[in-house]
């Protein structure tokens, strides 16, 4: 008798829950003039996905769930602490590393004016 083999199909795309942004790194080592790795405090990355986010503490069965918005929008720049990775799940999509993180985490967003 033979088993049937159960064929999963690998998403294409990674959809966050809650308050979770999805991430993808942009700050590289940057150099001096003369070859000196200047140290920053926080790494860039770019939003790639961002969750509905998450329940309020304060919802009601009376006036019903109520769900805080996330403030962050996809593809906006983000400034993030130097040892965020503690904080983050990694997800792959190729070769390519994303990080999985909260909102909260986020110190702020990036922009020219």
């Amino acid at each position: 008798m033979r088993t049937a083999q159960m064929t999963i199909k690998i998403p294409k795309f990674f959809h966050p829950t809650g308050d979770r942004v999805l991430l993808r790194i942009i700050t590289e080592e940057q150099k001096s003039s003369v070859g000196i790795i200047l140290v920053t405090d926080t790494v860039a990355a770019e939003v790639v996905a961002v969750g509905p986010g998450r329940f309020a503490p304060f919802a009601s069965p009376l006036i019903g769930a109520h769900r805080l918005q996330v403030m962050i929008s996809v593809g906006e720049i983000v400034a993030l602490p130097k040892k965020f990775e503690e904080h983050c799940e990694v997800v792959m999509h190729g070769d390519v590393k994303h990080y999985v993180a909260s909102e909260d985490l986020c110190l702020g967003v990036l922009r020219d004016a």
